[in-house]
């Protein structure tokens, strides 16, 4: 700013000023009126003041011409003052009470107001800070405050003022009352209208001498001049135009205070308390008008330093009276204090000087006037420490810390306070927990704080001990109730905040926002704090005015701390509620410590995170407050190396430098309790030495001498201070005792007397050791009021003395402020109190007689209960939460025994509204409030006098008995529960104690009357409330609700005494109410319900279970009205119940009830029912099992219909309805009912596949109307309880339809005992194969191969086999009825559908030979090999070369097993190498082990011939060489063994029984005549030209069925042909010869009957030559004719006449021909 600003901004320079000829004429009638009224009054003897008056008077006429103004014509007061106060004052004086007379004044209450007003001379104190404008950027360097300064000082004066404000003075100072009010008046008037302005001579502002004019009157006892005074200082200050400022201002506010204290008058004391008011909030309201100049900001500042010191002004002992001047002065004082404090601003509140002066002056005054003994005092020293809280809290964190735990809280702990003391206190605390964010405040920065004490838990500690207590806690008993009440009220006002700030925040939006105190964030969503940066440099500058000189120093008496600057932090999270559990761990380890220290340390270290090394240790022990100091001294004593080095980490963090050496000693013992044993005091002593004289050097020669003294003080602090040491240690003896130990030197004998002085007069002692003094002094005492004053006032002074230490240690330490907004913080609030807040509210309700309670203090206790339980149930503590509401139930008396009272129904009505306000959030309270409701409605029917539940389910519990209704007896369970052991998750999890057990009359007694004021005490409408809005309870919420609601059910039917079914009907109700809930939140409800509803459907009364069935029936009818979307099971689920209790129930009226309820559901539901049919299908599945035919045949019967007459409505499920209606066909002991189930089977599958033509698509009824799939996971085979097995893991949709349709009744046909069943089943099963096997059914596709293979074949598992052991009659019977028309039907299918079969053509064949080989049943036998050759015959063209080789295979094998060995070994194997399957290897190796040569069946023997005879003739094309070679091979094999059998005979190498010995005959025949027609059929098929033999080597074989393949087989059948008939010949020419003469009588008579039955075979054969043709006669005649030759003596004369033919026909042409 350069200097022609400056100077345009100072003002106008000083000229003679230019009168404004009104304003002139103003003055002059104010002034010479006054003045002739003074002339007037005046005494002739003050001759100064008259001549005075008399000069003014003459020059005010010639001014104006002797003509004064008119009243009219004066001039209105300056436009920028304010309108005189005076008039104000006068009219908040008139509305006071009249004024007193004024008495006669005391001597000396002048002197002894000024004494009080005086500056007080008490030590240092902090300089007054030097102030500039605020608006730093408008006014950097302070030039516009200054111009605005001297521009107010340098305004023109009105001419003549300064002349005529001489008499005005003189007349002040005559001390005459009529003249000085006069005087005043007029000055005041003066100042008023803004005439006081400018400058007097000596450069002094006018203001300032009309200002000390003014108060130089205060002494003037007369009411009227003391009035006068008051109005012209408060015109004065308030004023715009005339500048009181600095020490004028402090003169101003001084006088008023004066006046108020020396005045007797009430009316002058109203109005001076009234000035002194307005005169501070307009000093005040300048200071936060915008643009305010520094001189507000000093003019605020010393106004409030001034009040503050004056605050702190000590009173005299004893107390004075209540209206002393000391004590007026203090409360008035404190009254401005806190008038300032209430009404300040944003820039005294954020003022780094303002917030400076709280610090340094008005804590201090609080520390002092807020443990004052007088109530008032205490009052306003409390209201103002509230109000400093609300608007400073962040400046003032660590003085509002030591406030609180030192002062509040001591005063209530104390015993020692007075009644009135704890009860203002209290009043305090009630006003601070009112404000919820100022609380939520507090915990967060006390009660997390690491280094902090827990303000806010420690201040419900000491509310609910207070109520707890039963000490006398005041002077009366009356008194007493009022604290408890007091403290109660308190503490529910805390959980009134906690509810409140957590809705607020809430309502504002879910979100962690720590804001700056003073504003709102825009957003609640990050987190930050306000930070107080410290140590804090001094704000002050040293400069004039009156506090000129003045060095900064602290409350405490050190020096100041520094400038107060309030920053946001970082915006980051703090995790409070881990430090508050951190600061809790932290206590539990300062417990343990104390109690254990290694323990303690080791617990700090794992738990905690102390560092394990000597430094961290030591300053544990140093800086946490709550240890033990002998604690610490044991530790520190430790020989261990560690213990050693902390001990040493220990002693070198204390400061010793500069200090004599018993105060050093004292410093150290000072931290810590001197242990008892030698070893640790030695090396305590040791260290303490080594530190003092490394910290103070020169003055001892060496540590030794330290050492050696430091014991002997020790020795001396326990010599002169014990009470059982009578002797006393002379400081002469302590002088000599020292002698030499300084380096063989003595010590200064004054420098030991000198210690030996300090130590006898002041003891050693450690702070616990002072306060265990104090407390057992006051235990000692009487309880007289003087003593207990008394007692305070020396504990007072010590909690003031350690405040003030705790603000200096605290003003160096960084203070970090925190506000939240996040709603979590509620939950560390209230794990820190609940248990107190439980406590205290306990011993309302437990107080013994119900009218020693006053009713609004059970509403409020109750008004506590219900914020704790919603606090407790908003955050999820479950324990507290329950802790609370177990505790209200308990209070309702309901189930206790006891008379209800107020009380009780509070309780109770409490608990109601809990349900309704915080039911989402109650989880396991619950079953608290429902027991509660059910005992009332228990008392409800008695007071009411309606039947009881018990009169109408349990008849014989009101007489006493048992069995009759049904009612188990005592110790019974009552309901089907789990096993002991295997309980449930959520049955562990609800615990609700047992019914008290009521049996007395007493207790019949108690209930009548309880029931009664339940009755005209309880709206019932409420309770109805609670389940009808169970509806709004959210997801979980509703869970738990009905699950204990269930638990409450059991136990109400479980009462042997007094069973109800209030809670199970209440369960139909809740059900019917949330069954429109989203599905998956009624899924979860349901599995509650199905649970309950399963176990009480079993309850062992009949009427009971009959009950829960009929409402499950009605909530299943109702829920079925919902539709059902596709892909949702919640039908299924909902009826689920149905089956399990189906399944379970053992009364056959429960089951029979059921099927009832099923019946009218598909009745009424029909369509509606969607997954529904899965569970229905399930309970009829278990209908199915049941022993009793009525419950099966009406399972059955619904089973059908629903199955006729819903079949298209049954949807996905068609396959649990096959299952379902397999069960019947399973079951055994009702044959009528599975002779109806195979039917029903039948027409099943029949409007299955009506279903899939009339969709057009193979396999649309299977997959569409059957396939289970699409609506969830289907039921297995059988059904639940159906006894069949599960469908294969693998099979589809359609598949899970047909497969336990075909299994059912194949299991039917091959188990079933009964034959018609047996019949039926077969006939639907071959039936239902034979329609869906062929094209377009269902099982035209693998799925039919499958079947067929896995679920047909096995039918004839229990067939008969070769080699199984006889028939029994049951089996026999079941082939003759079962088994051979299973085996026709079972060709006849395979047949029809061998092109889709034809895998399975292998099992058939080989179950076919298996049946045909067996010995035990010719009849199947005989149906096998037809069915095999019908096989063959059909199907054979389309058998493959491998099918081929299978079937040769096991036809060979039968053959091995019945015919043996053919000559010396098996038969060959086939020419392709394919074997025998392994199962026929085996049967034929047993057989051929186990049976005699020759044995075996003659008809089986014979019925295989002749189906490899029919076999080869009719398929040979078919078959490879190999295949028909090896046939022959067997035909001939069984041939030659018949052979050698007889020829064994006839040799007598054996004897066989001659029926077996027939058979072999009868078989060789046989064999022989079907080897010799297929040979001569297969050689006809020869060609004349074709050329025998085999084809060329190397070359391909010719494909089968071609013509050179039928020559190939034809060309080797006529080898095997002709090495056949020469053998057959000779064998016959053989038997002939033995016949005729080479045999005895057994022999020859067996060789006659051999030839006479091989006659037959020799004869075909020679026909058979005879056929051949002419090349092939001729090739073999050769070989023939020996043998034909001698056939011509054979006496046969068929031989003879073909051999005539023979020869004449063939031989003989041939002979011819060769000869030719």
């Amino acid at each position: 700013m350069t200097t022609e600003t400056r100077t345009a901004a100072a003002g106008p320079s000083r000229t003679a000023p230019v009168a404004d000829p009104l304003e002139q004429k103003t003055l002059h009638i104010f002034v010479s009126r006054a003045l002739q009224k003074i002339l007037r009054e005046a005494p002739k003897k003050y001759t100064e003041l008259r001549k005075a008056c008399i000069e003014v008077i003459e020059e005010l006429k010639a001014v104006g011409d002797g003509q004064l103004p008119a009243e009219a014509d004066l001039a209105a007061p300056s436009p920028t003052g304010p309108t005189p106060s005076a008039a104000q004052l006068q009219q908040a004086a008139a509305g006071a009470e009249a004024a007193a007379a004024v008495e006669a004044e005391e001597g000396g209450a002048g002197a002894e107001a000024a004494a009080i007003l005086s500056p007080a001379p008490s030590g240092r104190e902090p300089a007054t800070p030097s102030f500039s404008s605020p608006d730093h950027d408008a006014d950097p360097d302070g030039t516009a405050a200054a111009a605005a300064r001297m521009a107010l000082d340098d305004v023109a004066p009105v001419p003549g003022t300064d002349r005529y404000f001489v008499p005005l003075r003189l007349a002040c100072e005559s001390k005459l009352p009529r003249i000085m009010e006069v005087s005043l008046h007029c000055i005041q008037k003066i100042i008023a209208y803004g005439y006081v302005r400018g400058k007097v001579a000596g450069e002094k502002p006018f203001v300032d001498v009309v200002m000390e004019t003014i108060c130089s009157c205060k002494d003037e006892e007369d009411k009227e001049v003391q009035l006068q005074i008051v109005q012209a200082v408060n015109t004065a200050v308030t004023s715009a135009v005339t500048a009181v400022h600095d020490t004028t201002l402090l003169l101003a506010v001084k006088t008023c205070f004066y006046i108020y204290l020396v005045s007797k008058n009430g009316t002058i004391q109203k109005t001076a308390n009234a000035t002194l008011t307005q005169m501070l909030d307009v000093v005040f309201a300048r200071l936060e008008s915008p643009g305010a100049s520094s001189m507000a900001q000093k003019d605020a500042f010393l106004v409030f330093r001034s009040l503050c010191k004056l605050s702190m002004k000590p009173l005299p002992e004893p107390l004075p009276a209540d209206d002393s001047i000391e004590l007026r002065s203090k409360l008035l004082s404190l009254q401005l204090l806190y008038s300032i404090i209430a009404s300040s601003g944003e820039r005294f509140r954020g003022g780094e000087k303002f917030v400076w002066a709280i610090r340094q002056y008005l804590c201090l005054s609080l520390l002092k006037n807020g443990v004052s003994p007088i109530p008032a005092i205490l009052q306003l020293s409390l209201d103002i420490f509230v109000t400093l809280i609300k608007y400073f809290k962040a400046h003032l964190k660590s003085e509002i810390g030591v406030f609180f735990s030192n002062i509040l809280l001591r005063i209530l702990e104390s015993s020692n306070s007075s009644g009135p003391q704890k009860r203002l206190t209290i009043q305090a605390l009630r006003v601070l927990v009112a404000e919820p964010q100022l609380m939520v405040d507090l915990f967060l920065n006390y009660d997390c704080d690491l280094e902090g004490k827990g303000i806010f838990t420690s201040m419900c500690d000491g509310l609910s001990r207070l109520t707890l207590t039963l000490q006398a806690l005041s002077e009366t008993t009356e008194q007493d109730a009022q604290l408890k009440q007091l403290a109660l009220e308190t503490l529910v006002a805390i959980a009134d905040s906690m509810v409140a700030w957590e809705r607020d925040v809430k309502a504002e939006g879910a979100g962690a926002a720590v804001t700056p105190v003073g504003q709102r964030p825009p957003s609640i969503a990050d987190s930050s704090s306000v930070s107080m940066v410290g140590p804090e440099p001094s704000p002050v500058h040293r400069g004039g005015g009156e506090a000129a000189g003045e060095a900064g120093q602290s409350p405490g008496g050190g020096e100041a701390g520094g400038e107060v600057t309030a920053v946001v932090a970082s915006r980051e999270s703090v995790d409070f509620e881990a430090m508050f559990h951190r600061k809790h761990e932290v206590h539990e380890g300062v417990i343990k410590f104390n109690m254990k220290p290694k323990r303690g340390i080791r617990y700090l270290r794992e738990v905690c995170g102390l560092e394990d090394t000597p430094q961290a240790v030591a300053r544990f022990l140093r800086e946490t407050d709550g240890l033990d100091k002998r604690a610490v001294g044991d530790y520190l004593g430790e020989g261990e190396d560690f213990c050693k080095q902390v001990l040493y980490a220990y002693v070198d963090s204390i400061d010793f430098a500069n200090l004599t050496f018993d105060q050093a000693l004292r410093r150290f013992l000072t931290h810590f309790w001197l242990p008892g044993e030698a070893q640790k005091i030695d090396r305590m002593m040791e260290k303490f030495a080594e530190r003092y004289c490394s910290q103070n050097e020169g003055v001892f020669a060496n540590a030794d001498t330290a050492y050696v003294l430091a014991y002997s003080l020790i020795m001396l602090n326990t010599d002169a201070h014990s009470s059982q040491i009578k002797k006393k240690m002379t400081q002469q003896e302590f002088v000599n005792m020292n002698r030499g130990i300084n380096d063989s030197g003595d010590l200064p004998t004054p420098f030991l007397e000198s210690l030996y002085q300090a130590i006898t007069t002041n003891e050693i002692k450690i702070k616990e050791m002072m306060e265990h003094e104090r407390r057992a002094a006051a235990a000692s005492s009487d309880a007289a009021r003087t003593s207990r004053s008394k007692l305070f006032n020396l504990e007072s002074a010590i909690m003031v003395k350690e405040s003030q230490e705790l603000f200096k240690a605290k003003a160096r330490k960084r203070a970090v402020y925190h506000s939240s907004r996040n709603v979590e913080h509620a939950r560390p609030m209230f794990e820190a109190c609940w248990c107190a807040l439980l406590a205290s509210w306990s011993t309302i309700m437990e107080e013994r007689y119900d009218d020693a309670v006053p009713v609004e203090l059970v509403a409020l206790v109750m008004r506590g209960f219900a914020n704790a339980v919603h606090i407790a149930a908003e955050f999820g503590m479950a324990t507290e939460r329950d802790a609370f509401v177990t505790m209200l139930a308990k209070y309702t008396y309901l189930d206790s025994g006891k008379t209800m009272g107020g009380r009780n129904i509070e309780a109770f009505k409490t608990i109601l509204s809990l349900a309704l306000t915080d039911g989402d959030h109650l989880g396991g309270a619950w079953a608290q409030v429902l027991k509660c409701l059910s005992e009332f409605q228990r008392l409800h029917m008695i007071g009411t006098g309606a039947k009881t539940d018990a009169s109408i389910f349990f008849p014989a519990a009101r007489a006493g008995a048992n069995g009759a209704a049904g009612l188990p007896p005592p110790g019974a369970p009552g309901l089907v529960s789990p096993p002991s052991g295997r309980l449930t998750a959520r049955q562990q999890s609800i615990l609700i104690q047992p019914a008290r057990v009521r049996n007395s009359s007493k207790d019949a007694e108690v209930e009548a009357v309880n029931s009664a004021t339940m009755v005209d005490s309880v709206d019932v409408v409420a309770i109805d409330r609670i389940f009808s809005g169970s509806a709004q309870l959210n997801a979980d919420a509703i869970v738990e609700f009905v699950t204990h609601l269930c638990a409450v059910s059991r136990e109400e039917l479980d009462a042997a005494g007094d069973p109800q079914v209030y809670s199970l009907q209440k369960i139909v109700e809740v059900a019917y109410y949330n069954m429109s809930r989203v599905r998956l939140v009624w899924a979860r409800i349901w599995e509650v319900l199905s649970e309950f509803f399963a176990e009480v459907g079993q309850h062992p009364n009949l009427s009971i279970a009959m009950y829960a069935v009929d409402s499950l029936r009605q909530l299943a009818t109702k829920f079925l009205e919902r539709e059902e979307l596709l892909n949702y099971q919640f039908q299924r689920e909902f009826l689920k119940p149905f089956q399990d209790l189906m399944g379970a129930a053992k009364s056959v009226e429960v089951r029979d009830l059921i099927l009832v309820c099923l019946g009218h559901m598909v009745q009424s539901r029909a369509r509606s029912i969607r997954s529904g049919w899965s569970s229905l299908f399930g309970v009829l599945s278990l209908a199915a099992a049941d022993p009793l035919s009525s419950v099966a045949k009406a399972g059955f019967d619904l089973a059908r219909d629903t199955v006729r007459e819903h079949f298209a409505l049954i949807g996905d499920h068609h396959a649990e309805g096959v299952s379902c209606i397999a069960g019947y066909l399973r079951q055994r002991p009702h044959v009528d009912i599975a002779l109806s189930a195979a039917h029903c089977l039948a027409d099943y599958a029949k409007l299955l596949h009506a279903a899939a033509a009339a969709d057009g698509a193979t396999g649309a009824a299977a997959g569409g109307a059957a396939g289970g799939a699409a609506g969830g996971e289907p039921a297995p085979a059988g059904g639940e309880g159906g006894g069949g097995s599960p469908a294969p893991l693998d099979l589809g949709p359609a598949e899970r339809l047909w497969w336990p349709l075909l299994e059912s009744l194949a299991e039917a046909v091959g188990t079933h005992p009964k034959p018609a069943v047996r019949a039926a089943a077969l006939s639907a099963l071959f039936g239902c194969a034979d329609v869906e096997l062929a094209p377009g059914g269902a099982l035209h596709s693998p799925l039919g191969v499958r079947a067929f293979g896995e679920l047909v074949l096995p039918i004839f598992a229990a067939a008969p086999s070769e080699s199984g052991p006889p028939l029994t009659a049951h089996q026999a019977a079941w082939v003759d009825e079962t088994g051979v028309p299973a085996l026709s039907a079972l060709e006849r299918s395979f047949c029809a559908q061998h092109s889709l079969l034809a895998p399975l053509c292998e099992d058939v064949i080989a179950l076919l030979a298996r049946c045909l080989q067996q010995p035990h049943h010719a009849t199947l036998s005989q149906v096998a090999a037809e069915s095999l050759l019908q096989l063959v015959r059909e199907t054979g063209a389309t058998f493959s070369q491998e099918t081929w080789a299978r079937v040769c295979a096991e036809l060979k094998s039968c053959f091995d097993a019945s015919a043996g060995e053919a000559y010396d070994g098996a038969p060959p194997p086939p020419a392709d190498g394919v074997a025998a399957s392994p199962l026929l290897r085996e049967v034929s190796a047993k057989v051929e082990a186990e049976a005699p040569e020759g044995s075996g069946p003659h008809e089986l023997q014979v019925l295989l011939l002749s189906t490899v005879y029919q076999l080869l003739q009719s398929m040979y094309p078919s078959m490879k060489l190999a295949d028909v070679e090896g046939l022959l091979n067997c035909m001939h094999a069984m041939y030659d063994k018949a052979s050698r059998t007889l020829q064994a005979a006839l040799d007598g190498e054996a004897a066989p029984p001659p029926a077996e010995l027939g058979e072999a005959v009868h078989l060789r025949l046989e064999a022989m005549s079907y080897y010799l027609q297929v040979l001569f059929s297969l050689h006809d098929k020869l060609e004349p030209a074709a050329q025998a033999g085999t084809p060329k080597r190397g070359a391909p074989p010719p494909p089968l069925g071609s013509a050179g393949h039928v020559q190939l087989i034809a060309a080797a059948a006529e080898y095997r042909l002709v090495s056949f008939c020469l053998h057959v010949l000779r064998d016959y020419l053989r038997l002939r010869e033995r016949s005729v003469g080479g045999a005895d009588g057994a022999a020859r008579e067996l060789c006659a009957t051999a030839l006479a039955e091989m006659t037959p075979n020799v004869v075909t054969l020679l026909q058979g030559l005879l056929a051949f043709s002419g090349p092939q006669f001729g090739k073999h005649l050769p070989a023939f004719y020996p043998l034909l030759a001698d056939l011509i003596h054979c006496e046969s004369p068929q031989i003879a006449a073909v051999l005539r033919e023979l020869f004449a026909q063939r031989v003989a042409p041939h002979l011819q021909a060769e000869a030719s």
